[in-house]
């Protein structure tokens, strides 16, 4: 390992790996996780440390196995779960501090409760080609790193908001040695998937957070308000009554394995479901005095963070995901009765007004289309815009919208824009992504090239822009413009206004109560 690069950091040496001509650095610890409490600083080794292979992923339930955390697989090896798992990844062309690239760190999908930032989709290498450098984290999750403990015991007041102040921690890390990889501090991105959409929706409300990087980027996945406090309460209660303990026995809790909590907390979560995608998971972060003083936007932009340029969209066809996943129906024959089934839990006394305007404005669809279009806008597609307007009006940095429309065939003819699709192409990675995109073409790596060359345009300047594709304007409450972005890209209106109307009357965009 004689080119072995070896970089220095505040806590010690790292030594990572050259592949194919990029610098790997996998796994660097940049906090130590004690259960139920805030991160701790790292303690400092003597030494090189072998920074060359991922750490474990923080615990979590298998899909439709919450007795079992799951497995993810990389170079055929299975990484494991635990809760020493504070720890990130770093693709780089060149350490050294003279560099001063465009940084961007990746939060990964899962909301709040699974992912992790190892998987082979998210490695970063691909993006670090373009004079980058890029960063992936994993962080705490669920109920190891959001359970609200604050009335048993004020010595436990930060495990409601743990898992997002792991998340300062991280970027605390990167402030101060990023330099040491070629990355500049001043110029630190967060772009994020779904629930990587939704952490970064509440770091743009954050003090501690907001001075720590400088642009963002949600992709299907921002968020308005977090969960209420009176329903976080009442999850704790429901997870000490499913683990047989004393409400409020903290140390009987504290000295259970970590996968008894994560089975009992997986019971919880099905037990007391949100009301959608988008909306606050039971075990998410809560507003406190501390460390989330107001909720991202449902009173408007955060002034906060108005500094900071945005890009926010969504797909398509988010809503076909969840349906080809198990989580929704997938039936192209079902009838109007089921649609409204399955709109009234979660739309309520708005269902009949939003379903009105829909089959007026877009008569041809079938009752399936339809409920696939409702469920894309509400709530991904509405929070997007509703985010972009609110920030217009404040008179916030630029933020633009978009809205992914290339269709794969990798999925059926139906909701071919799925929740994740741009995830190969945001990433330069149509090639790792077969069963998502179908083998990688001539125009499935030039959509990749524009849609990373687009992002890494933001990274560097907060402006976006992808070569031989039209300008893309800001979003303004006046033209309501959007980027729709297939093969060729173009500037188009976002949603009718009648349907953001209708939408807007059945979302109700103030914190969530308990149903």
């Amino acid at each position: 390992m004689t080119d072995a690069p070896i970089v220095e950091t505040a806590a010690g040496r790292v030594r990572g790996e050259r592949i194919n001509g990029m610098l790997w650095f996998r796994g660097i610890p940049y906090a130590r996780a004690e259960r139920f409490q805030a991160p701790i600083s790292v303690t400092p080794w003597a030494g090189v440390r072998d920074a060359l292979a991922y750490a474990p992923s923080c615990p979590q339930p298998m899909r439709g196995r919450p007795d079992r955390p799951p497995p993810i697989w990389v170079d055929g090896r299975e990484i494991g779960t635990d809760e020493d798992c504070l720890a990130l990844n770093i693709w780089t062309a060149e350490a050294a501090d003279h560099c001063r690239r465009p940084v961007m760190v990746w939060l990964h999908t899962g909301g709040f409760g699974s992912g992790s930032g190892s998987a082979p989709l998210f490695e970063g290498d691909r993006l670090a080609r373009r004079d980058m450098v890029v960063v992936s984290l994993n962080h705490r999750l669920g109920a190891l790193g959001f359970l609200d403990l604050e009335s048993f015991d004020p010595a436990f007041a930060g495990a409601a908001n743990a898992g997002i102040a792991d998340i300062v921690a991280a970027l605390r890390w990167i402030r101060d040695n990023i330099a040491a990889f070629g990355g500049d501090p001043e110029r630190v991105t967060l772009f994020g998937e779904s629930g990587g959409a939704l952490k970064i929706s509440t770091l743009l409300a954050m003090p501690d957070a907001v001075p720590l990087f400088h642009r963002a980027i949600m992709q299907s996945g921002p968020r308005v308000r977090h969960l209420d406090r009176d329903r976080a309460r009442a999850a704790t209660e429901a997870l000490f009554a499913q683990l047989d303990l004393p409400l409020g026995d903290i140390e009987a809790l504290r000295a259970l394995p970590a996968d008894a909590i994560v089975a009992a907390a997986a019971r919880v979560t099905k037990a007391m479901p949100s009301r959608g995608p988008g909306f606050p998971g039971i075990f998410s972060p809560v507003v406190d005095a501390a460390l989330i003083p107001r909720d991202p936007f449902a009173q408007g932009a955060p002034a906060i963070s108005a500094h900071i340029p945005l890009i926010i969209g969504y797909n398509r066809t988010e809503a076909s995901y969840f349906s080809r996943m198990g989580f929704g129906p997938n039936d192209p024959a079902m009838e109007w009765d089921e649609v409204r089934r399955r709109l009234a839990p979660v739309l309520r006394d708005g269902m009949e007004p939003l379903l009105a305007a829909w089959r007026g404005a877009a008569p041809g669809l079938s009752p399936f289309e339809t409920y696939l279009a409702i469920f894309t806008e509400f709530p991904t597609g509405h929070f997007a815009r509703t985010i972009a307007a609110r920030r217009a009006a404040a008179g916030s940095a630029p933020t633009y919208l978009y809205r992914f429309d290339w269709a794969t065939d990798a999925w059926g003819s139906v909701g071919p824009s799925p929740h994740m699709i741009e995830l190969p192409f945001v990433f330069d990675a149509v090639d790792r992504a077969p069963e998502m995109v179908g083998p990688a073409t001539d125009d499935t790596r030039a959509i990749a090239a524009d849609v990373s060359g687009a992002w890494r345009a933001f990274a560097g300047t907060g402006s976006p822009a992808a070569e031989g594709q039209p300008a893309w304007p800001a979003y303004d409450a006046a033209t309501r413009r959007r980027m729709h972005i297939d093969r060729r890209w173009n500037v188009g209106p976002d949603l009718h206004p009648d349907l953001a109307a209708a939408l807007d009357s059945a979302l109700d965009l103030t914190p969530e109560r308990p149903s």
